[in-house]
C-alpha cells in the first residue's frame, strides 16, 4: 500500500506541474515516475502520454515552429494506442492546430520565397497530423473548424504570393536577358 500511495503522490505532483504548464519540470516528473514505478502501473499510460505532450508543448514554444511538427511526427505514433490518450485528445487536437497556426504565421512573415515554400511543405505535414482521427476526432475537427479554415485560407494566400514571386522572378530574368541583347521592345513586352 505504501508503494501505491507513493505512486499516487508522484503522479499527482507531475499532474499539478502539467496543469500549471510547467512543461520541463512536468516531463521530468513523469520520467521519474516511469523510472520508479515502471510501465505496468495504472498511471503509466498517463505518464507516457503526457511526456509526449510536454515535448510537443516545449517544441511549440520554440522560435522555429517546424520543430514541433518534426517532434509530433516522431513521437505521436508511440502513444497512439495509449489508453490515456483519450484523456488528452482534446488538448492534442488544439495543440496540433496551434502548431499549424504558428507555421502559417511564420510563412506569411517570411520574405524569402524558398523559405515560404519550405514552411508550406511543413504546414502540409502538420495538417496531415490534424487529419488523423487518432489525434483529432471528427467532433474536435468540427469544434476547431473555424481555425482550420483560417489556416487553409492563409495557406492559400501564401501559396499565391509564392506563385506571384516565382512568376516575377522568371519575368525579371527574361527581361534582363532581353535587355542584355539590346532588345528593349521585347523586354518591355514581357508580362508576369
Amino acid at each position: 500500500m505504501l508503494k501505491r500511495g507513493s505512486a499516487d503522490d508522484r503522479i499527482e505532483q507531475a499532474n499539478k506541474l502539467y496543469d500549471d504548464q510547467v512543461w520541463p519540470e512536468a516531463q521530468k516528473r513523469y520520467d521519474e515516475f516511469l523510472g520508479s514505478f515502471g510501465g505496468g502501473n495504472e498511471h503509466s499510460s498517463l505518464a507516457r502520454t503526457r511526456i509526449t505532450m510536454t515535448e510537443l508543448y516545449i517544441a511549440r514554444d520554440m522560435s522555429d515552429p517546424t520543430i514541433a511538427t518534426d517532434k509530433a511526427i516522431e513521437k505521436l505514433p508511440n502513444i497512439e494506442d495509449e489508453k490515456a490518450l483519450d484523456q488528452e485528445r482534446g488538448n492534442l487536437a488544439a495543440l496540433l492546430v496551434e502548431i499549424a497556426e504558428n507555421i502559417v504565421k511564420e510563412a506569411k512573415n517570411k520574405k524569402d520565397t524558398i523559405a515560404k515554400r519550405a514552411l508550406l511543405d511543413k504546414l502540409n505535414l502538420q495538417l496531415e497530423l490534424t487529419a488523423n482521427p487518432q489525434y483529432v476526432t471528427g467532433a474536435m475537427r468540427t469544434t476547431l473548424s473555424g481555425k482550420l479554415k483560417e489556416i487553409d485560407e492563409a495557406r492559400g494566400r501564401v501559396e499565391r504570393e509564392i506563385n506571384r514571386n516565382e512568376q516575377l522572378d522568371v519575368a525579371v530574368d527574361e527581361m534582363t536577358k532581353l535587355l542584355a541583347q539590346k532588345n528593349t521592345k521585347a523586354a518591355y513586352d514581357v508580362r508576369f
